[in-house]
């Protein structure tokens, strides 16, 4: 009886153990951080500006911009849990050249920035920089949010703040995105109790429907960090108008070698086809993002 009763005590205080590490350790797993001072020339966009929004508790975040050219949107691009924007200099480079303006944004934590990750410190700091293009001249309506697995998250809860405040965003797009970070947990950590601990919960499957705006969804088939059955759920709990593209071949990460951005150029066909070369149209002329 001794024997069964000491098993159990090791079994329960392991099991305690591992809740007690997942708990304490959770924002490093998903808040991965980035590396140093992320590089324009090495992104492959040295023409983009270093610019820095100012957050509501006085953080400075580094930010990269270009201005949009006459008649084109502006993307806000919300980038996923490791690396930092340097990493993403690939996939904005066609909104660049095709005349769209984009912003950005490096995570506070991230990159050089000050400050610690946390969902309402990457929501609140998401919607200063909506303000900050708003006082550059560009309205929501004119920005496209662009979120990138952890990103998604941050979008699509931007999205739904700017909506409830009457200033929907004119498009969302999400790019292998997750119903939530419970979810997420659940699903790898099963027999935890993962969702009585998430600090950070990023629960999109409760937002998506209220984003106000038109919606892509792309997901690789074969995406094994987040299952695209959280797309699925995701694009059936979202309002019209919406697309959900599943991408035969593509993982977690390289959506944009399997056809992500025939899906985007599709989807923003009403503001001008990304694929268009029209290098020679001239930026909107804008206050100095200084």
């Amino acid at each position: 009886m001794d024997v069964f009763l000491n098993i159990a005590c090791v079994l329960a205080v392991t099991y305690v153990g591992w809740a007690a590490v997942l708990y304490v350790l959770q924002r490093r797993i998903v808040f991965a951080r980035g590396g140093g001072i992320p590089d324009r020339g090495a992104a492959g966009v040295p023409e983009m500006s270093e610019v820095f929004v100012t957050a509501g508790d006085g953080q400075k975040l580094l930010a990269w911009f270009q201005s949009p050219r006459v008649g084109r949107d502006t993307v806000l691009y919300l980038h996923g849990n490791a690396g930092t924007i340097e990493g993403r200099g690939f996939k904005i480079r066609p909104f660049l050249d095709s005349g769209y303006g984009v912003l950005l944004l490096e995570y506070r934590g991230y990159g050089g920035n000050g400050g610690r990750p946390s969902e309402r410190g990457l929501v609140s700091d998401g919607l200063e920089a909506m303000a900050t293009l708003a006082e550059w001249g560009i309205s929501a309506d004119r920005v496209v949010l662009y979120g990138e697995s952890l990103g998604t998250g941050v979008a699509t809860a931007m999205a739904t703040a700017l909506n409830h405040e009457g200033k929907a965003a004119k498009a969302v797009i999400l790019e292998a995105p997750f119903t939530s970070v419970a979810d997420l947990a659940s699903g790898r950590y099963p027999i935890l109790p993962s969702r009585m601990l998430i600090k950070d919960p990023f629960d999109s499957l409760s937002r998506i429907a209220e984003i106000g705006a038109p919606l892509l969804i792309l997901h690789g088939l074969g995406d094994h960090t987040v299952p695209y059955e959280h797309s699925e759920r995701l694009y059936r709990r979202a309002s019209e108008p919406k697309t959900l593209a599943l991408l035969e071949g593509a993982g977690h990460t390289d959506v944009h070698d399997h056809g992500a951005m025939d899906e985007i150029s599709r989807f923003l066909g009403g503001s001008g086809d990304i694929s268009l070369d029209d290098r020679g149209a001239e930026r909107v002329h804008l206050a100095s993002p200084s």
